[in-house]
């Protein structure tokens, strides 16, 4: 039944004569993107971030608490 098949967009395989002129500045530019995005990452997975620390302080501030209140 052709009434519930729907119709495929067409493609086109355009390029246009800049974008083959420019693909070599375009790879540089993506190739040092790329670079300075996977050497940010390894930044940010140091082992004293902000919440890490927020995190171990309050757990430090209850610690001290139930100690406090701890008698024998």
């Amino acid at each position: 039944m052709s009434i519930f098949q729907q119709k495929k967009p067409k493609q086109f395989n355009y390029s246009s004569r800049l974008e083959k002129e420019n693909s070599n500045e375009n790879d540089s530019i993506e190739t040092k993107w790329n670079d300075l995005r996977t050497h940010s990452k390894l930044k940010k997975g140091g082992a004293f971030t902000l919440p890490k620390l927020i995190i171990m302080l309050i757990m430090v501030l209850i610690l001290l608490y139930v100690l406090r209140n701890y008698e024998i």
